[in-house]
Order: C-alpha cells, then sequence, then structure tokens
C-alpha cells in the first residue's frame, strides 16, 4: 500500500509514494489535496491515467481492510 514519507526533509510537504504500473511515483500531499479541496482537477496531475488504479486498488484494500 502506499505510505506517505518524507523525501525532502528541508521541505514540509510529505509525498505519498505509489507504486504504478509504470514505475514509483511520489506525489506531494499537498496535490492531493488541492485535489480534495476542489482547486484542480485530479486529471490535472501528471501521468493520472497511470496513478489511478494504483490509488483506487490501495483504497478498496484499506477499506477492506486488508
Amino acid at each position: 500500500m502506499g505510505e506517505i514519507v518524507n523525501l525532502y526533509p528541508e521541505k514540509a510537504d510529505p509525498h505519498f509514494v505509489i507504486m504504478a504500473a509504470d514505475g514509483v511515483h511520489a506525489i506531494p500531499a499537498s496535490v492531493f489535496r488541492r485535489v480534495i479541496d476542489g482547486d484542480m482537477s485530479f486529471v490535472e496531475i501528471d501521468q493520472w491515467e497511470l496513478l489511478l488504479p494504483a490509488i483506487i486498488k490501495d483504497w478498496m484494500r484499506f477499506k477492506m481492510g486488508e
């Protein structure tokens, strides 16, 4: 499952590490916050079509208690 890691300690914005079909992506938590707040559309994220299946898969695992 994805995890929050702080890849850049000098910055206050942790990153989500997502294992997608094409490899590993580190997405700033602030990007997801902007999507949640409605300030940005998910499709504006670079390579969103590769990230979405991995995010949904992890979310479903979380919701199913795995």
